[in-house]
């Protein structure tokens, strides 16, 4: 299956393009693992010299890598900085060789990031006196700073940029190697710390999920580095990243996703999901963190005291979500959230749906709020307000989301990225910060397929997506309540159908009565429940555009 969802990526992107359908809205819900697999030969410098001979290698980063040799002209190191200021020449740092212009284009360039990279205190106004005290310690040294978003994607532009040349014998293009792993600030809460920089890490490969679409010339490596460590360059980080660098030299298809945990190397697969309450299979991986087939509390049957909150809650999901749960009677409110309080798209009956929920001759009250779930004052206060309205909050239902598609080259990516990024991954980070004092019986993130498959033009979103995607699975490893379902376009509901990219028999459509019976899986009402944290929709119709690809 693996195999079939990575040779899918550039079948499916072809489908987007040319309209290229199948017949069938069969889809077989998987869940995402890290397989561990053998280690690489650690590698030593001057077994890096060797290996990669006359190629010249970037590396980008606030520290460096050397060769064995110091009259070598092959290994340039310049810090993210000096490179993104577009110097004419750059110091080498571990040679006195004169070094070419950052322009020039390498064979291999390697970035490398950590979590003080992409942190920052993202407070956008001020949180009161009254709230202040909920705030866990340490939250402002980790949150997903939407700026710091944008400008790795600017870094990451101008890498592709200088690096994929037009030339007569057509594209040359480097191999691109991203490693990331670190803190880069002091450590508060290792907890928190590791939970941050997990998203983050699931955050950057699904933004090179996309970027391997738009770009199919230039072989791309994702390495995350979990090994907590405030050291910037230690004696195994760089012998893990020669040996990276020499597997993508050699061998430019090998594993494109790879995890270090606790000193061991894993690779990303997919598995089917388990919707069986009685299957109690356990973990196969050697970490909570790592096992993504970790089992989430089911918590209370029947009816949820208090509310469940549903952001995104005026848009075609989160008000279907709302019907199945007032259908169902699993909570004793619902909280509907949006930033304007009307329904976000017209000609899909939402006016008509939202009438029905507002009908107060039910067991179940709606009610509607208006917040800016991407403001972490604004999050506090309405948690704050409806554990006071409802008696408490039993779970939440993280539905919103925004669409600014753009390609990299150009700074379409880069434009739209903050609006995108804030609606998914920083909403989700503020209510799973401050949500922790509450007993949660649910919290669920609606992802997107394109964290996993990848889509052109839509790097971001599925960064944003895949960032939920692991914020759940650290959630489980914590031992709370946590599923991402990452969707694919629903037929006449939600963002696709409003922008008019779902045709009725599209390969990669899923009809609306597909949607009710996940929808009841993953809040607990249905014939099972999904045991996974993170479940990928897969549509089972890019088997057969694989095989006749």
């Amino acid at each position: 299956t693996s195999e079939v969802i990575v040779r899918a990526t550039s079948v499916y992107a072809k489908a987007l393009k040319t309209g290229e359908k199948v017949h069938t809205d069969k889809f077989v819900p998987l869940s995402s693992h890290w397989d561990a697999v053998p280690q690489l030969p650690l590698i030593t410098t001057v077994t890096f010299t060797v290996s990669i001979g006359t190629n010249k290698v970037l590396y980008i980063g606030n520290d460096s890598i050397h060769t064995s040799n110091p009259d070598a002209d092959t290994v340039h190191s310049v810090s993210i900085d000096e490179y993104m200021r577009g110097n004419d020449s750059i110091s080498d740092v571990s040679t006195t060789v004169p070094v070419p212009t950052v322009h020039q284009a390498y064979d291999i360039v390697v970035l490398r990031v950590d979590t003080g990279y992409f942190s920052g205190n993202t407070h956008f106004s001020p949180v009161s006196s009254s709230l202040s005290s909920s705030i866990p310690s340490g939250s402002g040294s980790y949150s997903p700073n939407p700026v710091r978003i944008r400008s790795f994607l600017s870094l990451l532009e101008r890498i592709y940029a200088n690096n994929t040349i037009k030339g007569r014998k057509g594209v040359r293009s480097s191999k691109i190697v991203i490693y990331f792993g670190g803190c880069g600030v002091d450590i508060i809460d290792s907890s928190h710390c590791s939970g941050f920089m997990w998203s983050i890490g699931g955050a950057i490969s699904g933004i090179f999920n996309s970027l391997r679409l738009e770009y199919p010339n230039v072989a791309c490596k994702v390495v995350l580095d979990m090994n907590m460590t405030l050291e910037p360059v230690h004696v195994p980080v760089q012998s893990y990243m020669y040996a990276e660098i020499i597997s993508i030299m050699t061998d430019e298809f090998s594993d494109c996703e790879v995890l270090y945990k606790n000193s061991e190397r894993h690779i990303r697969s997919y598995k089917p999901t388990s919707t069986d309450t009685d299957t109690n299979t356990g973990s196969d991986t050697a970490s909570d963190e790592v096992a993504v087939e970790a089992m989430r509390p089911v918590g209370i049957l029947g009816q949820l005291p208090g509310a469940i909150i549903i952001t995104g809650g005026m848009g075609g999901l989160g008000l279907l979500t709302a019907r199945v749960l007032v259908e169902c009677g699993r909570a004793a409110h619902i909280v509907l959230v949006s930033r304007s309080g009307v329904v976000s798209h017209k000609g899909q009956g939402l006016e008509a749906e939202l009438s029905w929920l507002l009908d107060g001759d039910r067991d179940t009250r709606v009610h509607v709020m208006c917040c800016d779930v991407s403001d972490e004052a604004q999050v506090l206060q309405l948690l704050s307000d409806v554990r006071v309205k409802c008696g408490g909050i039993s779970g939440i239902v993280h539905a919103a989301g925004v669409l600014r598609d753009g390609l990299l080259r150009g700074g379409g990516a880069e434009a739209g990225c903050e609006a995108v990024w804030s609606a998914k991954a920083l909403s989700g980070w503020w209510l799973h910060e401050h949500s922790l004092c509450d007993e949660l019986s649910l919290f669920v993130c609606y992802s997107s397929i394109t964290s996993s498959l990848g889509n052109p033009g839509q790097s971001v979103y599925g960064g944003s997506n895949s960032f939920l995607d692991h914020l759940m699975v650290h959630r489980v490893g914590l031992g709370l309540c946590g599923l991402s379902i990452q969707w694919p376009a629903i037929l006449g509901v939600g963002m696709a159908a409003a922008n008019g990219n779902v045709v009725e028999d599209d390969a990669t459509s899923m009809l609306r009565e597909d949607a009710v019976k996940c929808i009841k899986h993953s809040v607990g009402v249905g014939s099972g429940t999904i045991l996974s944290s993170t479940c990928v929709m897969y549509p089972l119709g890019l088997h057969s555009l694989v095989s006749e690809a």
